[in-house]
């Protein structure tokens, strides 16, 4: 395909697209002396090169025989040390009879080696021991006359040990390179072969029998050193290389194998001249081609340069005198040797005598220059088209360099235009995208390095080679024009695409560095302005392939759809730009230049589409937009363009995440409010997972909403906290909601406050299940967004409160223990809140009950600045004025109110009790922490608030049927209660605790026991310490077949029940009542009190209790121990032991029974 893009078979002439002649001139200097027959009166043809090459071949100059210093030196004028190395005939004149003559110096190495070039050095116990071997196939094969191929090798190898393979050291010194041994026996076998014999016979058994001779070179090679790489050689094995080097000796030459002794039938394959045309040609040519006209041209050549009038030569063709005189001096002595050389071949050619019919420029062309490039340009095709070389197929030939060397040197070619001929095709050829830049740079780079400095070189050859590089120049820019379509090639690679793009970059690079090319155009010597160049061909590219992603994205008719797409387009090429060109050209990134570009478009599209964009976005389409710009922004943090730096893509987004907030604010709610109402309040997964999937649905929508905040990664600390701060409120908000749903049937009991045995429904425990779970997973949920929150409030954070003249309270009432009797033997408590003797607000009635629970909340607004909340208890009397049960003062300046959370305080009362109520200052606090507080204080007072409900509606239950009992003990003339009916009064209740015991155990979640277990810790650790230990238990996994602890907590509860009754019943006339262990009130922070009171009246005292009443108090807490340990709560005895039950089972045995 490469050799179609040199067409000269259908055309006469080379047709090129710079005017003037094949060199890029206009007209040349050089008219010649000849005869006008040798003008051509029509245009250049092939045959006419031909008959002018083939003028020059028939004795050619450069002849391989003769002297060999002088043939060298001619032979290496104006050719390339590639050229030179390719002919292969450095050593083709120097004949074995030279080296014994003492031309050379005979040296025989140490060591076996292989030198770089190929050429292997035997050692001399090598070369022994080959003769010695040889001897003994000799002997073995003399007596096999009649075998041709025995017999041969027999004679060879006796004639060659015998004449020249003696015994001596320096007859064995000759044969020191490898390459003359196997010169030396072929040419003994070419002689010995009988001359009957055809040229295919004769190649056949001289290439046989040599192999017999290197099977014996191979068995001493291994006999002497077996792990020599001498034995692995090309040389030692190739059959292509044994061939090259027996050439002289082949009778059957194939057109790849014509040496230069055959030039003329090497231009007769090359142009492709019937066998039987150039017969006649040759006989026509031989009429005028003599020895004596060779030396005539040779002489009238050197006359020219002595006097300064050779042709394309003179001094006025040349830039300096200096650059004239180098040349002449060199060009006069090349032609005295080659003289010298051509009369030792042709001696009869001293006797020139010149007449009328002597031509001396019988061999130069009207035009030279123009021969040679055709010249040049059919061998580089037929070459293309006949080439082997798989790695270098614009490799030329060995016959056509030695065709086209004796053509330059008689048509006067100067070196520098035979290179830059050839890098003139190399370019087309590159043009055409026949070779790439990587096979083009060598070419390039190696010209130059042949032709030395640009100031010695012929004017006319400085044009031609300044025209080369414009067309390079133009192709390079059009490459990068159109540098993209790379991407869409099916053999892509990124090491492909970005080897081409650096090797343009070398290219272009090489151009600026170029004198001659500056010397036209010195605008590349200033700063940038090839930068600028590149820069904006890379563009053209890049705005056409952008171009094209938007004429495919415009079919998309909404606007929010159609950016993201064309954003994510834009990103995936600047990706690809990344991944196929990922180093700089000229010192810039390509993907950068996309980068900037494509953004600077995208901010102007979206600054128009801010004021039009529907505020119906999903959001999942505008998150998909911010992350695509903001890849885009990335990609271009080195760029230097002001829109480009200045546009903040927080700051564009920021007002579509503040409308997202808000939309999802309202539908959270709504969306709580659903999951609920399709709540089945059944374990999802149980016994794993034991809540229901309203908490993993509403957890589900929190979780999209953290991704998408994640996702966005602002970096901007003020703005992402911002949003934390409104994403935790959010949350706040929805699960204030939710836990007001799952405590409807908690506070629906509370509020009956019933004296008896109410059923709890699996649903309660599945709730209660909920805000466990709940409280877990906005834990692990906080730990990614808020990874400092046991961190204090922040002080210095803005506080916000709904009024500046007035100060607001949520204040609830919680419960009262050990309240002062004021009755015959309770109190019918409530609580009045006051403020400067102004009653605020009234909790309702509790009757008899010493340690009631309201759990009522009340909003309280005060003036700024009020100190203190009066907190008054009274007796309410059906008759008469109701009693002063207690008061206290609830201190408002606390500054530990000052964090806006809920504080759990707990209030002495005059003259007993206890008073425990919740309080938490209305405002807010400009801090995650606050935020995040306030979301898991939601979950947790409502956690409290049901274990509260479970464990007093029990022990209200306990406390009545106690009551009943004890009633029937105090007053015997109304009953007929003995020690034995008692356990059958306590069945329905006891059958009622092993029931709700039951339920609990099979339906709540264990992890409910963390918090319970902390509960206890709350009385010495700080709410700070006690969250980092719910921390820390949550991390560990919770086992599901332990017993839970609410049933150990409703024990607790009612065994203190039981020592509180006791007690006061034993202090007859005693104001003050408390347990032989102290209050029994809870701490202010735990969950549930493990002593918590019983509600309702104590019994009546008196100095000593009815034998039945110690009997009923201790059936009722022997059967509670029973029913804990043996009825499948899982407990062991001595765990419920502990505590309060060793202390009622002392009071009780301390207490006198009445007789």
């Amino acid at each position: 395909m490469m050799a179609r893009a040199l067409t000269i078979r259908n055309s006469p002439h080379l047709t090129r697209r710079r005017g003037g002649g094949a060199d890029g001139s206009t007209n040349s200097s050089y008219s010649p002396s000849a005869d006008t027959k040798h003008l051509p009166s029509r245009p250049l043809t092939p045959r006419d090169v031909y008959i002018a090459a083939l003028r020059c071949c028939l004795i050619s100059v450069l002849d391989s025989t003769g002297d060999a210093k002088a043939q060298q030196q001619v032979k290496n004028h104006g050719r390339t040390s590639a050229e030179v190395h390719r002919h292969g005939l450095a050593s083709a004149g120097l004949s074995f009879a030279d080296k014994a003559a003492g031309k050379l110096k005979l040296h025989v190495s140490d060591e076996m080696s292989v030198e770089a070039d190929g050429t292997i050095k035997l050692v001399l116990s090598t070369l022994k021991r080959y003769r010695k071997m040889l001897v003994e196939r000799t002997k073995m094969f003399a007596g096999a006359g009649n075998d041709l191929l025995m017999g041969t090798f027999a004679q060879a190898a006796s004639k060659l040990l015998r004449e020249r393979y003696t015994e001596s050291s320096t007859s064995m010194a000759f044969f020191a390179d490898m390459r003359d041994l196997v010169l030396v026996i072929g040419a003994y076998i070419d002689k010995e072969l009988p001359a009957h014999l055809s040229a295919e016979d004769h190649d056949k058994y001289l290439f046989r029998v040599m192999e017999l001779f290197m099977a014996v070179l191979r068995e001493a090679l291994q006999r002497a050193e077996p792990r020599n790489m001498i034995i692995s050689s090309q040389l030692v094995n190739d059959v292509s290389s044994l061939k090259a080097m027996l050439r002289p000796f082949i009778k059957c030459v194939a057109d790849s194998d014509i040496v230069s002794s055959n030039l003329a039938e090497w231009a007769r394959v090359v142009f492709g001249v019937r066998k039987e045309d150039h017969a006649g040609c040759v006989a026509d040519a031989k009429k005028v081609c003599t020895d004596k006209s060779t030396l005539l041209e040779l002489k009238t050549f050197l006359d020219a340069t002595i006097r300064d009038s050779c042709p394309y030569s003179r001094p006025d063709d040349f830039p300096s005198r200096q650059a004239y005189d180098i040349w002449k001096q060199r060009e006069t002595t090349t032609l005295q040797g080659l003289m010298q050389a051509f009369l030792q071949r042709f001696p009869n050619a001293k006797n020139l005598r010149t007449s009328r019919d002597n031509d001396p420029t019988l061999f130069l062309p009207a035009d030279p220059r123009a021969y040679y490039r055709l010249l040049l340009e059919t061998c580089l095709q037929h070459d293309l088209q006949h080439s082997t070389e798989k790695d270098h197929p614009l490799t030329l030939s060995k016959p056509s360099i030695a065709l086209l060397s004796e053509c330059a040197l008689r048509w006067q070619i100067s070196k520098e235009y035979k290179e830059f001929a050839l890098l003139d095709l190399m370019v087309k050829l590159y043009h055409d995208d026949y070779i790439n830049e990587e096979e083009l740079i060598p070419k390039f780079n190696h010209s130059l390095k042949v032709v030395g400095s640009w100031d010695m070189w012929r004017t006319v050859d400085r044009t031609f080679y300044v025209s080369i590089l414009e067309i390079l120049n133009e192709h390079l820019f059009e490459k990068l024009r159109t540098f993209s379509v790379m991407l869409d090639w099916k053999e892509k690679t990124p090491k492909r695409c970005n080897t081409i793009m650096q090797t343009i970059n070398q290219l272009l690079e090489r151009l600026r560095e170029d004198q001659a090319w500056l010397s036209v155009h010195p605008e590349w010597q200033q700063p940038g302005v090839l930068e600028e160049r590149v820069r904006m061909n890379l563009l053209e590219a890049i705005n056409t392939r952008y171009q094209q992603s938007s004429d495919q994205v415009s079919s998309i008719t909404e606007e929010l759809p159609r950016l993201i797409a064309s954003v994510k387009s834009v990103n995936s090429d600047i990706n690809t730009y990344r991944l196929y060109f990922r180093d700089p050209i000229l010192g810039m990134s390509i993907m950068l230049i996309a980068a900037e570009t494509s953004l600077k478009y995208f901010i102007l599209e979206m600054e128009n589409m801010r004021y039009v964009l529907d505020k119906g976005f999903q959001l999942t389409e505008m998150l998909e937009l911010y992350q695509a710009v903001r890849l885009l922004k990335e990609l271009c943090e080195e760029s230097d363009l002001d829109i480009v730096k200045s546009f903040d893509v927080e700051n564009w987004f920021a007002p579509f995440v503040g409308e997202w907030l808000q939309m999802t604010d309202s539908r959270w709610l709504e969306w709580v409010d659903n999951a609920v109402k399709i709540e089945d309040y059944e374990p999802a997964m149980a016994p794993v997972s034991m809540h229901s999937t309203s908490v993993i649905d509403m957890f589900t929508c929190f979780h999209a909403g953290l991704e998408f905040i994640e996702k966005l990664a602002w970096r901007e600390s003020a703005k992402k906290d911002r949003l934390v701060k409104d994403f935790i409120k959010m949350i706040s908000k929805s699960l204030q909601r939710y836990t007001q749903l799952m405590w409807e049937e908690f506070q629906q009991i509370d509020n009956e406050n019933l004296d008896r045995s109410v059923e709890f429904s699996r649903e309660s425990c599945i709730k209660m299940n909920n805000i466990v779970a709940a409280h877990g997973k906005l834990r692990s949920m906080f730990k990614r967004i808020v990874p400092d929150i046991h961190r204090p409030v922040d002080p210095d954070a803005t506080r916000t409160e709904p009024s500046t003249s007035e100060t607001t309270y949520d204040i609830t009432i919680i419960r009262a223990t050990n309240l002062q009797i004021c009755d015959w033997n309770s109190s019918d408590p409530y609580v009045v809140l006051s403020h400067n003797g102004t009653e605020l607000h009234r909790t309702r009635i509790i009757p008899q009950n010493l340690n009631p629970a309201w759990n009522q909340a009340y909003v309280v607004s005060l003036p700024a600045g009020s100190e203190f909340l009066d907190l008054i208890v009274y007796d309410h009397d059906k008759i008469g004025k109701d009693d002063l049960c207690g008061s206290t003062t609830l201190l408002l300046k606390d500054d530990r109110l000052a964090d806006f959370l809920s504080h759990d305080v707990e209030l002495s009362l005059r003259p007993q009790g206890v008073l425990n109520v919740r309080v938490r200052r209305v405002g807010d606090v400009d801090d995650v922490v606050f935020w995040a507080r306030r979301g898991e204080e939601v979950l947790r007072e409502c956690l409290e608030d049901m274990v509260r409900v479970y464990t007093e509606q029990i022990t209200r239950a306990a406390r009545q049927t106690l009551t009943n009992l004890t009633k029937k003990a105090l007053f015997p003339l109304f009953s007929s209660t003995t020690g034995m009916d008692v356990l059958p009064q306590l069945t329905p209740f006891l059958t009622y605790l092993d029931s709700t015991f039951g339920l609990l155990n099979e339906t709540l979640d264990r992890r409910l026991n963390i918090y319970l277990s902390a509960q206890s810790a709350a009385r010495k650790f700080t709410r700070k310490v006690i969250a980092t230990i719910a921390d820390d238990i949550e991390e560990q996994e919770v086992d599901q077949n332990q017993p839970t602890l609410l049933i150990k907590h409703i024990y607790t509860a009612l065994v203190s029940y039981v020592l509180t009754a006791v007690t006061a019943m034993d202090a007859p006339g005693s104001s003050t009542n408390t347990n032989a262990s102290g209050p029994t009130t809870a701490s202010a922070n735990s969950l549930g009190p493990p002593n918590l009171p019983a509600r309702g009246s104590s019994l009546p005292s008196a100095p000593t209790l009815p034998k039945e009443t110690l009997q009923t108090y201790s059936t009722f807490l022997e059967s509670l121990k029973a029913l804990v340990v043996c009825g499948g709560s899982g407990f062991k005895l001595h765990e419920v032991e502990k505590g309060a039950y060793g202390r009622v089972r002392e009071r009780l045995e301390n207490v006198a029974p009445a007789d």
